[in-house]
Formats: C-alpha cells, structure tokens, sequence
C-alpha cells in the first residue's frame, strides 16, 4: 500500500496542489506506482479526500471536485491491474521527454459503462510541454486498434491561456465541463 501520496507535504499549497498542475504528477504517480519491480503497489490512499490544499473534494468551494478527482475517476474505470511496458512515443523527436506514456490491460468489468472487452489496452499519455503538442501514432497495434474501435478521454483545464491554465481548479474531459450535478450525481463521462 502506499499512502500519504501528494505533490507536497504540510497540507499542499493552494491553487498549486488543488490546481490542473497537480493532475500531471497524480496521473504520473499512479502509473509510476504500478510499475515497480521489487515492490508491488496494489493499492494507493489518496492523503486526503476533504482538507488542506491536496484534497479531492474542495474544502474551501463546496466540496467541488478538484481535478484530481476527476483523474482518479478515469483510472478507476479504465485502468487494470496489470501494467504493459511502454515507451515514450516519438522518441527521436524534439522535446520527447515531455511526454509521459503509461499503459495497462484495460479494467474488464461486464458491469462497465464503457465498451470495453478483456485483451484491450488502457493508455495514458500526458504531455507536459506547454510548447508542443503530439500526435500519437500507434503504428505498432493499427491492424488490431483502429481510431473507431477507441475511446479517448481528454482531460484539459478550464483556462483561456496556458498561464491560467495551471492553477484552473475546473476541467473539461473531451470539451464537457465536469461538475457534480444539482443534487451532486456524478455526470456521464462520454468519450
């Protein structure tokens, strides 16, 4: 188990570790964690889920997720137990080291809201250049995974402007702005 995992001790720092900035390390770690060699991490306690500025649920605006939560949402329903070597994609281009890939067999669940069959591949790529964007080809596995079988889940802040961006508290996942609902439902989180 791994617990007390945050970006910063001293109950974080506010409008860093409750910000959009702080969904890259989560994301990161919680790949990272699972790829261990000598210690296998089958189970991650988030510090906190409600206080100090790394909770999951804004202490200080209503218990509003913060983008964390939202993170932690997607792997929960997507990512399996079992992680797959991955490398970097584009590793002979510029500025490639900006680009986090992890991947996992797919979360099977009959149960899932998502189409989801046993023997697929769960992907997370964050990039986190604020000067360039990727293209991600996956020229490796095209014959077996064509862009109409995928589902893909972008997670982007709610901001004008790459500054503002990281301290956004709000995100959008594929252009919906993610909220709790009037009588704080989960939203449909479509791909």
């Amino acid at each position: 188990w791994i617990g007390e995992g945050s970006m910063a001790y001293k109950s974080g720092r506010e409008n860093v570790t409750d910000s959009f900035e702080s969904s890259f390390w989560y994301a990161n770690m919680l790949g990272q964690m699972s790829k261990t060699r000598h210690m296998t991490h089958s189970v991650f306690c988030r510090q906190a889920l409600v206080g100090g500025w790394y909770d999951l649920l804004s202490h200080s605006n209503n218990l509003e997720p913060n983008p964390d939560y939202w993170v932690a949402v997607l792997w929960k329903e997507l990512m399996g137990t079992t992680s797959l070597q991955s490398e970097r994609i584009g590793c002979c281009q510029e500025g490639s080291d900006r680009l986090l890939v992890h991947a996992f067999c797919a979360r099977y669940d009959e149960a899932s809201k998502y189409d989801v069959s046993e023997g697929d591949v769960a992907m997370v790529l964050i990039n986190i250049a604020d000067d360039i964007s990727y293209k991600a080809a996956m020229d490796d596995v095209s014959d077996v995974w064509d862009a109409e079988g995928r589902l893909e889940f972008l997670i982007q802040a709610e901001a004008d402007d790459v500054a503002s961006a990281l301290s956004a508290r709000r995100v959008t996942i594929n252009g919906e702005l993610m909220s709790l609902g009037p009588s704080r439902e989960m939203p449909d989180i479509a791909p």
